[in-house]
């Protein structure tokens, strides 16, 4: 069960817990049957780069590389 968006033709916009296979959900306000809406994804940015949480890794050990790259020569 996955929390979807759904819209009326009423105007009433509601959330419900259904399957990824449903599309339609009864209305809540008129029992009319409501669309499933497009919604954006849930995703978590690193707050501090804009980069994904994962990437932060990456790029301290790419700096610490290129460093002694250049301090060796």
């Amino acid at each position: 069960m996955i929390l979807y968006d759904f819209q009326c033709k009423c105007g009433s916009k509601f959330e419900a817990l259904v399957s990824m296979s449903d599309t339609t959900y009864k209305c809540k306000r008129c029992g009319e049957l409501a669309d499933r809406l497009i919604s954006a994804p849930r995703i978590k940015l690193e707050g501090w780069s804009g980069h994904f949480p994962t990437a932060k890794q990456k790029f301290i050990k790419m700096h610490e590389i290129e460093s002694r790259k250049t301090t060796e020569q």
